[in-house]
């Protein structure tokens, strides 16, 4: 028997309830392995994979032992667009050339983009989602094709804070970007092009694993960052029998071409070792987090209505950002719709 509808949301909160009261302390978790250096009583972390964070919460005593030393971290940062600074929960010294478990590969569907470049206007990244694979075959969401992309943010026209609801719908859904451009802004190193870029952030799954959201409690999960064109979503809206709820974001031309700019930058950071979080690092309160990076001092989101203790729901909630952002006139109150029986149509015929 399914449940009331009471019941289901007296469960939802709870579980975000007991979502906040496991992550008090900050708002991203990670696990990184590296070298630790100290110098001038300030310790840092360098990664295997070359990034650097400034170590917190580890007095200079304690640091000293593990000067020179290959250690694995759990940390955190306040969230995800502030990257420099890692909260030291634990730390333990590990063996170089340890051997490690093998896990399983992620999904390739969810491939994070990497930025080649940013320069004269343009910006230049690789992995970008661009269309399903053809054929009648039987396939899964793994069948794409990728491409390598050229953006010209200043020619983006319109951006939409998007919802895919996914049953029960009053309560849960999926959030993303859509952004529409104007022609020649997004090309490819094949010769294409698209009108549309889509950014959806994911819990990044193993190939053995299935999202849920007690898992995503657990730091079970990594999260990718992944930019799509229009048409490879719109395939996939049509591959699930989706359906989409746009709402136009209230800015000015230049802070939508900056919301864009960001958008890539931050979509292309290199997350290994990150945990997505259903409460706090997640498809929606990092888009409030985009939002906030371009908005004015005034119209800026508090995440915390107490701070590192109690997450504002109104800008994770899915459901609920959009009217909370409305009344905020961060959107306007103009709901538009995609059906998955149109999903194949231009940028242009849908009124986008």
């Amino acid at each position: 028997m399914s449940p009331s509808r009471p019941a289901y949301l007296f469960g939802i909160l709870a579980l975000l309830a007991f979502g906040m009261a496991t992550c008090l302390e900050a708002q991203v978790n990670y696990r990184l392995e590296g070298l630790v250096t100290v110098r001038s009583a300030k310790a840092k972390l360098t990664t295997n994979d070359g990034r650097v964070f400034q170590l917190e919460n580890l007095p200079f005593v304690e640091a000293a032992k593990y000067d020179g030393k290959t250690v694995e971290i759990h940390g955190s940062v306040r969230q995800a667009d502030e990257l420099g600074v890692l909260t030291v929960k634990s730390i333990k010294i590990v063996s170089p050339d340890r051997q490690k478990v093998v896990l399983p590969p992620y999904k390739g569907h969810q491939r994070p983009p990497r930025l080649v470049s940013n320069r004269n206007g343009v910006m230049t990244f690789g992995n970008l989602r661009w269309r399903m694979k053809p054929g009648d075959f039987p396939r899964g969401l793994e069948e794409h094709e990728y491409r390598i992309a050229m953006l010209q943010p200043a020619k983006v026209k319109n951006v939409y804070f998007t919802l895919k609801p996914f049953p029960p719908e009053w309560i849960a859904a999926h959030s993303l970007f859509i952004f529409t451009l104007e022609d020649g802004a997004l090309t490819t190193t094949k010769g294409e092009s698209s009108n549309g870029l889509i950014l959806s952030i994911e819990a990044w799954q193993r190939k053995d694993q299935s999202y849920s959201l007690t898992e995503g409690l657990k730091d079970a999960f990594g999260i990718s960052w992944i930019l799509t064109s229009f048409e490879d979503y719109m395939d996939e809206i049509v591959y699930r029998n989706d359906r989409l709820v746009l709402y136009p974001v209230n800015l000015s031309q230049q802070q939508k071409a900056q919301l864009l700019e960001e958008t890539i930058k931050l979509a292309c950071v290199n997350r290994q070792g990150e945990f997505y979080h259903t409460v706090t690092n997640n498809c929606t309160n990092n888009l409030v987090i985009l939002l906030n990076r371009v908005l004015e001092p005034q119209r800026k989101i508090d995440l915390w209505w107490l701070p590192s203790m109690a997450y504002n729901l109104r800008a994770t909630v899915p459901v609920a950002v959009p009217r909370y952002l409305i009344k905020k006139k961060i959107l306007l109150d103009q709901m538009k719709e995609i059906k998955a029986s149109e999903a194949r149509k231009t940028i242009k015929d849908l009124g986008l």
